[in-house]
């Protein structure tokens, strides 16, 4: 996780035109495990979301079961979702 909650503010801070003011970092537990980064950038173009640290987060909560999005919000900015779950029946729980 603490992968996940680096990278997400890290790509924000990035030189590609308007930098983020706000970076919002949110962690959800239940029967699943949600860690959002929101910020308020110019966003993310689709046709750029290869990049590795992108790619390692995809791979890992796919690994774990999960999933990962990366989306430009409507009102501006990016936002990336990685979600894992945390049942006994998780992959990531089993031998």
């Amino acid at each position: 996780m603490g992968r996940v909650r680096r990278r997400g503010p890290h790509g924000s801070r990035r030189p590609r035109g308007r930098h983020a003011s706000t970076v919002r970092v949110a962690v959800h537990a239940g029967d699943e495990l949600l860690l959002e980064v929101t910020d308020n950038g110019r966003g993310i173009d689709p046709a750029v979301t290869r990049s590795s640290g992108l790619t390692n987060l995809r791979r890992r909560a796919e690994k774990l079961g999960g999933t990962f999005e990366v989306v430009s919000r409507p009102e501006g900015g990016t936002r990336l979702r990685w979600r894992i779950p945390l049942t006994t029946e998780s992959p990531a729980r089993t031998p």
